[in-house]
């Protein structure tokens, strides 16, 4: 089942690249679509920073985030959202951090905030 969905997001090839995954977010996510949760989100899955995502790589955070304990979801979230690899989220990635996803919220939930 995972095969096929990486196949059919790679178009039949060995890789998902930038391209091709930004093209799949819009699809999927049109209303809320946002560049730079698109970045947190191919960081998430391109696992060693190469820029492609591979079929092993899709597999893995497929299953982990399926199957996978709260800890180990945690580790690959964490992993995407330190954008420098420095091995913390400075108060800079935060902020920004909640910056890109504040936009997620519904203008009417936001007033209540």
């Amino acid at each position: 089942e995972n095969f096929i969905k990486f196949q059919e997001a790679s178009r039949g090839g060995d890789t998902i690249t930038r391209r091709k995954f930004s093209s799949i977010m819009h699809q999927c996510c049109p209303r809320t679509h946002k560049t730079e949760l698109e970045d947190y989100i191919f960081r998430l899955f391109d696992i060693d920073n190469n820029g492609t995502i591979e079929f092993e790589e899709f597999l893995i955070i497929s299953t982990i985030m399926n199957e996978g304990t709260p800890q180990s979801k945690l580790r690959q979230v964490f992993r995407a959202f330190d954008a420098d690899k420095r091995g913390f989220i400075s108060k800079d990635e935060f902020c920004k951090i909640v910056e890109h996803l504040f936009h997620l919220v519904p203008e009417c939930e936001k007033e209540h905030l």
